[in-house]
């Protein structure tokens, strides 16, 4: 699916390459970014757009509780905007007062209030992500930042992401290295795709190679 490039950007002083958006039915847009701060810290922030994305509203922060000194140089956080509850779904990476790791924030409200993170998982080093839903389903695929080799792992939540009761920490090839991971949902069907390239190559110097993976959940 190609990214959604909306008419007008959010907010000026978003990190380079950072901004990403969800759709919500036919005009809603919801765009969310990293924001720097003077000390090498970042927020994330967010906006709701109502006429896809040509004014956007005033920015809301989704978390503030980054204490680290790497700036923009971290992955965009990921969206989702689901069209039947309303809710958006966002998983990101930051280093918090409680460890590092990646996170899970959702509103309830349209993009107006989000609710306090959700630990997906701890480890040290800036790691993508990506999540979808479907209904109460919220499901989050990810790079693994605690294996030695570049590893997707997989989190479901049948609670709205309140709480991930399901974890399958390693899902891609023991023989490669896996990254840029992807995913989707719909009622018991999960899909969830990746890129693998020969273990110690580097992406600029090797080109991928697409995997999906679908599966069943109960």
């Amino acid at each position: 699916m190609a990214p959604i490039v909306p008419p007008a950007v959010p907010a000026a002083d978003a990190c380079p390459g950072s901004s990403v958006f969800a759709r919500s039915g036919r005009s809603e847009v919801y765009g969310v970014w990293w924001s720097p701060r003077p000390d090498g810290s970042v927020k994330l922030m967010s906006s709701l757009s109502q006429d896809g994305g040509v004014t956007w509203a005033a920015a809301v922060p989704i978390d503030t509780t980054d204490r680290g000194h790497r700036g923009c140089a971290r992955p965009p956080a990921a969206v989702a905007a689901d069209s039947t509850s309303g809710y958006v779904h966002v998983v990101y990476y930051v280093e918090g007062p409680d460890g590092p790791g990646l996170f899970f924030s959702h509103s309830m409200e349209r993009g107006m209030l989000y609710h306090e993170p959700v630990p997906v998982v701890y480890g040290a080093g800036p790691v993508s992500a990506a999540v979808a839903s479907d209904g109460n389903t919220v499901v989050v695929a990810y790079e693994d930042p605690n294996t030695q080799r570049p590893r997707i792992g997989l989190q479901i939540s049948r609670t709205m992401g309140h709480l991930f009761e399901e974890r399958l920490p390693v899902i891609s090839s023991d023989n490669a290295a896996s990254s840029e991971p992807r995913v989707a949902v719909r009622g018991n069907t999960v899909a969830v795709g990746w890129v693998e390239r020969p273990t110690g190559s580097r992406p600029e110097e090797v080109e991928g190679v697409p995997v999906v993976r679908v599966g069943e959940i109960r």
